[in-house]
C-alpha cells in the first residue's frame, strides 16, 4: 500500500511530504500549503490554540483540509512534549524535566509519565513526540540543554530514556530521540550561533553516542539532528550535524543501523540561518540525509524550499530514489499510528483525558519524588515557622507559580520579583525588604552559568543573618556558585523556555516537610 502511494504521487507531492511546518495563525495559509504544496504535517506550539479543546478541533480542521487533496495524505502533527502535554497547553498534565527524572531515579515514573503524554497528546490529534532529550548534559554552562537533560551519566540517560520511548511508543506515539549525535556539552546555544563538540571518536562513543544507540535497540522511531558540529565525524569546518552525510547517514544510517525517520531540528535556528540560506540548508539536509525538514516557514519559504528540493532532484544532486525511501517511512509511521484508517480526533472525549484528576495526582506524585536537597549545614529544613513569622520570597522567575504555592502554607508570605540580572537598585530593595522579615527564600534562575549579579543577592542576602533558604529553579549547578548559602534546594522545574508548576509546588511541600527529596544528583557539582 505505502510503495503503491508513493508510486501515485508527482515529485511534488514526495517533496511536501518531507516538509513540516510550525504552527502559524493564518488558516488560510496553512490551506493553502498543505492543497498546493502537499505538507506532511505540522508542529503544534500552542501559539494559537489555548485548551485541549480547541487544539482537538483545529487539527481536525487541517486533517479535513488535507482530505481535499489528490490523493488525501492524512497530517502528521508533532509537539515539543518533553514535560508533558502540559508543555504547550497549560490546561493538560505537566510533568518535571528530565534532570528531576533523574534526581529520582525511576525508570518506572519516567514510563508513567510518557504513557500520560501519549493519551492526552493523541486525544487532541498529535501522532509524534518530539521528546526525549537523549543528550548527556556534562557541561554545567550549557544554556540549552541543562535541565532538559536526564543527567551526565550516559548509562542514566540511556535508561530513563528508553522509558521515555517506550511509554511513548507503547500507546500510540512516535518517539523523537534527540538531539543527534548530542547537544550536551556545549557551552553555546544553537538558537543563537554554531556550537561545536570537539571530542574524539573514543569519548563520543563511550558518551554522547551511548543513549542513542539504546533508544535505536529499543525501536525509537524518529531521532532528531543536531545543529551542532562535531569534528572527529566530519572535519568540514562549520558543518552542523543536520547537514552532514557523514553524520546522518554514514553514522546514524549505516553504523548505527537507524532504519526510522530522520528530523531536523528547526531550520531557522540561528546555527542554520546565520551560516547557510534556508533554501540552501533544506537542500544540504536532505542530501545528508534527512527525511523530514522542520521549519518556521512563512507560506513564501514554503514555496521556495519545496521549489529547491524539487529542483534539486531534477539536476541529479539528490536522487529520486531517496526521496522515495524518504516518503515511504513517513507514509510507513503515519499508516502505524493509525492516520489512513481515521485521521479524525473525538473532540467530545478531550475534556476527560487532557488534564484529568487522576493524570495531574500521578504528576504531583512524580513532581514529590524529583527534589534534591543539595545542602542544608544548620538543619534549617524543614521550616518551622511562628504565626507571626513573615516570610519574603525574593524570585528571579518571571511566574507567580512559586509564591501561590507558598501562601498555601503561609498567609504572610510576600514576593519580591527581580529579574535573571538584578540591577543595583532591584538589589538595594530586596535587602531592605529582607531585613523586615523573618524568614527568607530566594528562587535563582539561570539556565547556565548562574548570573554573577545573582549570585551577588544571595551573599548579600545571607549576610543579613537571617534564615535563608536558596531554592535553585533552573540547574543545580547554581549551588557552585553560592558557597555563602547554607540551605540550597534544586527544583529542576526551569529550562530555557518554561517554568513548571509542578515540580516548584513539590519544592515548596519539601520545604514545609511535605514531600521527600529524590535519590541524589543526576550531575556533578563543578569546584570553584
Amino acid at each position: 500500500m505505502i510503495k503503491d502511494l508513493v508510486h501515485q504521487m508527482s515529485l511534488e507531492e514526495k517533496i511536501g511530504q518531507m516538509l513540516m511546518i510550525e504552527q502559524w495563525r493564518d488558516l488560510d495559509e496553512t490551506r493553502k500549503a498543505i492543497v498546493e504544496y502537499h505538507i506532511g504535517g505540522e508542529l503544534l506550539d500552542g501559539s494559537s490554540i489555548t485548551d485541549p479543546v480547541q487544539a482537538a478541533a483545529f487539527t481536525n480542521r487541517l486533517q479535513e483540509m488535507a482530505q481535499h487533496t489528490r490523493l488525501r495524505v492524512p497530517l502528521l502533527f508533532s509537539a515539543n512534549l518533553e514535560t508533558g502535554l502540559g508543555y504547550i497547553l497549560s490546561a493538560a498534565t505537566t510533568f518535571p524535566t528530565n534532570m528531576g527524572f533523574g534526581a529520582a531515579r525511576s525508570g518506572d515514573l519516567v514510563y508513567a509519565a510518557a504513557q500520560i503524554t501519549a493519551e492526552e497528546a493523541r486525544a487532541i490529534g498529535i501522532h509524534m513526540s518530539l521528546a526525549p532529550v537523549m543528550d548527556v548534559n556534562n557541561n554545567p554552562k550549557n544554556p540549552v540543554i541543562g535541565v532538559r537533560s536526564f543527567g551526565e551519566s550516559p548509562e542514566l540517560v540511556s535508561e530513563l530514556g528508553v522509558q521515555a520511548i517506550r511509554g511513548l511508543q507503547e500507546n500510540g506515539m512516535i518517539a523523537t530521540a534527540k538531539h543527534f549525535p548530542g547537544h550536551g556539552d556545549t557551552g553555546v546555544d544553537s538558537h543563537i550561533d554554531l556550537p561545536t563538540v570537539p571530542h574524539n571518536w573514543q569519548r563520543l562513543e563511550r558518551v554522547e553516542l551511548k543513549p542513542f544507540r539504546a533508544a535505536i535497540s529499543a525501536g525509537v522511531k524518529a531521532i532528531m539532528t543536531s545543529h551542532v558540529t562535531f569534528p572527529a565525524i566530519d572535519p568540514m569546518p562549520g558543518l552542523p550535524a543536520t547537514l552532514s552525510r557523514r553524520v546522518l547517514t554514514d553514522l546514524l544510517r549505516k553504523k548505527l543501523g537507524f532504519n526510522g525517520i530522520i528530523i531536523t531540528d528547526s531550520m531557522v535556528m540561528n546555527a542554520i540561518v546565520k551560516n547557510f540560506g534556508l533554501e540552501e540548508a533544506a537542500v544540504r539536509a536532505v542530501q545528508a540525509g534527512a527525511d523530514i525538514v522542520l521549519a518556521a516557514y512563512s507560506f513564501d519559504e514554503v514555496e521556495k524550499v519545496s521549489r529547491a528540493l524539487v529542483t534539486a532532484v531534477k539536476s541529479g544532486e539528490i536522487p529520486e530514489a531517496q526521496i522515495d525511501a524518504s516518503v515511504e517511512r513517513i507514509l510507513a509511521a503515519k499508516a502505524e499510528v493509525g492516520l489512513f484508517k481515521d485521521p479524525f480526533v473525538a473532540v467530545e472525549k478531550v475534556g476527560s483525558i487532557v488534564g484529568s484528576l487522576e493524570h495531574r495526582q500521578k504528576a504531583k506524585l512524580i513532581a514529590k519524588q524529583a527534589v534534591t536537597l543539595l545542602r542544608d549545614d544548620v538543619g534549617l529544613l524543614p521550616l518551622r515557622l511562628e504565626p507571626t513569622d513573615r516570610l519574603l520570597l525574593i524570585s528571579a522567575s518571571p511566574d507567580d507559580t512559586f509564591i501561590t504555592a507558598l501562601r498555601r502554607y503561609r498567609l504572610q508570605a510576600s514576593e519580591f520579583k527581580v529579574g535573571r540580572n538584578p540591577d543595583p537598585e532591584q538589589l538595594e530593595r530586596a535587602l531592605e525588604l529582607a531585613r523586615t522579615n523573618e524568614v527568607i527564600i530566594v528562587a535563582t534562575y539561570a539556565t547556565g552559568e548562574l548570573p554573577v549579579t545573582q549570585r551577588r543577592l544571595v551573599a548579600e542576602v545571607v549576610k543579613l543573618g537571617r534564615p535563608v533558604v536558596v531554592v535553585s529553579l533552573g540547574t543545580p549547578y547554581d549551588v557552585a556558585w553560592l558557597p555563602e548559602a547554607r540551605t540550597v534546594l534544586a527544583a529542576y522545574a526551569a529550562g530555557p523556555w518554561v517554568v513548571l508548576k509542578p515540580p516548584i509546588e513539590a519544592a515548596v511541600d519539601y520545604l514545609f516537610g511535605r514531600a521527600q527529596a529524590g535519590r541524589g544528583l543526576p550531575v556533578t557539582i563543578p569546584a570553584q
